[in-house]
């Protein structure tokens, strides 16, 4: 079974889908169903890299 993914429409099996929570549990972000989404494992993976990346070097973010 193929599926698109929601994030980046490219085809991904079924199995390698993940649920994300739009607002991150650790920025005050909760499991219910309107802060959830189905993305690829390969994009929750690396918005999870950017979120740590931001959250590690915080003046970068505030220069941009």
């Amino acid at each position: 079974m193929r599926r698109k993914g929601s994030k980046n429409g490219k085809k991904q099996f079924a199995d390698a889908a993940t649920i994300d929570h739009i607002v991150p549990r650790l920025l005050g972000g909760t499991d219910d169903v309107t802060n959830l989404r189905v993305i690829c494992f390969k994009c929750n993976t690396r918005l999870g890299e950017e979120m740590l990346h931001r959250l590690r070097n915080p003046e970068k973010e505030a220069a941009e």
